[in-house]
């Protein structure tokens, strides 16, 4: 069984896909800030559309998911 796991950063998502890409020679694979999201109504009140709705990056042969969340 694989497991594919979904990280919430709070706000600091950017931060941690650098993180992982300098410590672990991690692999972004996508990227989309909310900005880019093409149901705006998905987008809601206050949340700062540069931060990162969803991401993949690969480790290895895992790929883990992350995001700001509703920061």
């Amino acid at each position: 069984m694989q497991v594919q796991p979904y990280l919430f950063f709070e706000g600091a998502c950017e931060e941690a896909l650098a993180f992982y890409q300098r410590a672990v020679g991690a692999k972004v694979t996508m990227k989309m800030q909310y900005k880019e999201n093409p149901d705006k109504s998905m987008v809601c009140g206050s949340i700062d559309e540069n931060k990162i709705m969803h991401s993949a990056f690969e480790v290895g042969d895992s790929t883990v998911c992350a995001s700001d969340g509703m920061c």
